[in-house]
């Protein structure tokens, strides 16, 4: 019985399965760049391309910078660590602004509970890190995930819920008041 219910329904679908042979094709040719990175994300702000290097890394190299258009590499911005301008667990939030010709990069430091603005453009013509703006935020919002800069003074964040309690509203818009009226960090 098994054999003629497999032997049915085999016969049926065949036609079902036939691949029809592409009307044309293309070949892509390109050059392989950033050969020798071996950052976990690449990002793009105006003329720069970051490649955020692994956390884990020896060097505690923040991001290697590169110029958009040549390629070429212009330097390192950022270290990681828990020193003055130092991050723990950067993410890139995917803005950046341009101020005076200068790029700046908004970064979630989630663990130090604080997104920053790193302007890129100084920081690699000085070798040291440049910070624009910080906007603190209190721990009980857990923006592990997602925090963008709304204006001057509010923030937009995801909670992924990673610690108990949070995760109950998912998206929370914090106003300027609610940044700076929280008390003690930990």
């Amino acid at each position: 019985m098994l054999i003629i219910v497999c032997c049915s329904c085999s016969s049926k679908h065949d036609d079902a399965f036939t691949l029809e042979p592409f009307k044309s094709s293309f070949e892509l040719v390109g050059e392989s760049i950033l050969d020798n990175e071996l950052g976990r994300q690449i990002e793009v702000a105006q003329d720069y391309i970051f490649v955020e290097q692994e956390s884990g890394d020896i060097s505690r190299e923040l991001y290697h910078v590169y110029d958009a258009n040549s390629f070429l590499f212009l330097g390192n911005v950022g270290n990681r660590g828990q020193g003055p301008n130092e991050f723990i667990g950067a993410q890139y939030s995917g803005q950046f602004e341009k101020i005076a010709g200068d790029v700046i990069i908004w970064v979630n430091d989630a663990p130090q509970y604080r997104i920053r603005a790193i302007n890129l453009t100084k920081s690699l013509s000085s070798g040291e890190i440049e910070l624009y703006r910080e906007i603190r935020h209190h721990p009980q919002y857990n923006f592990q995930a997602i925090l963008f800069v709304v204006n001057e003074s509010d923030l937009a964040g995801f909670q992924p819920g990673f610690i108990p309690g949070t995760n109950l509203t998912p998206l929370n818009i914090l106003k300027g008041s609610n940044l700076e009226n929280f008390g003690e960090y930990p």
